[in-house]
């Protein structure tokens, strides 16, 4: 393999800006009670060097790297978020100088393994990484057995190295739970048959539920009224 540190560097993607609800606090805990509570209280003071999460398509992953990069940045560590889908066509070079990132979280990892180019500069960053006792979060819509067939085999033996989890979306008996809590994040009051009316209607994703519940936040604001039944679907037009 020929290290990609030696090519000729290339300017970093620009950081992108945590947004302010990401943190851990602000995810629903069910049912990954688990590995919020390793995060809490393992992940920055473990001997863990990487984390590897499969998650469903539209299940929060973004949210959940973001959250672990804000934890980190709290605590003064260099972070660095970066989604790999964002790169698709573009020349791994970007990647040089990561390493020195306390904390690199790469999400959409599926969208550039198997690219031969990608995987080598992604073998050597890990590497480099782990030398300076560094750390590696990493999110994948794939799992870590569907990434072998696709992946270098050097690279996928470093993605398997730390802590591997799936973050899974709430079953259906707790869903309604999980707008109760959505909501609470935003400081909105939600009656339970309200909650349960947007369990039934509402999507069936965290990136579609976050998204419609901060619509109907600021449509609420806007005309000052109540989060009803009548009033979500006057604003969704179900």
């Amino acid at each position: 393999m020929t290290d990609p540190a030696s090519a000729k560097p290339r300017q970093l993607p620009l950081q992108v800006t945590l947004p302010e609800d990401a943190r851990l606090e602000a995810l629903y805990p069910t049912p990954n009670e688990w590995l919020m509570d390793w995060l809490h209280h393992e992940w920055l003071t473990g001997q863990e060097s990487s984390l590897f999460v499969q998650a469903p398509p539209g299940g929060g992953l973004t949210h959940l790297l973001q959250a672990i990069c804000r934890q980190s940045e709290e605590t003064g560590q260099a972070v660095f978020y970066l989604s790999l889908k964002e790169l698709q066509g573009h020349d791994p070079a970007v990647l040089d100088g990561m390493s020195d990132m306390a904390l690199l979280c790469l999400d959409d990892l599926e969208a550039v393994l198997g690219e031969a180019i990608w995987d080598e500069a992604l073998f050597h960053l890990f590497n480099r990484s782990r030398d300076l006792g560094h750390r590696i979060a990493l999110g994948s819509h794939l799992s870590l057995p569907e990434l072998r067939a696709v992946t270098l085999p050097d690279l996928h033996s470093r993605l398997a190295w730390g802590m591997q989890a799936n973050w899974r979306l709430p079953e259906d008996q707790h869903w309604q739970q999980a707008i109760h809590w959505l909501a609470r994040q935003r400081g909105l009051q939600i009656s339970p048959d309200t909650a349960r009316y947007l369990a039934l209607r509402g999507p069936r994703d965290w990136v579609g539920l976050s998204a419609l519940i901060q619509t109907l936040d600021q449509q609420a604001l806007a005309e000052k009224r109540r989060l009803t039944q009548p009033f979500i679907r006057e604003v969704m037009g179900w």
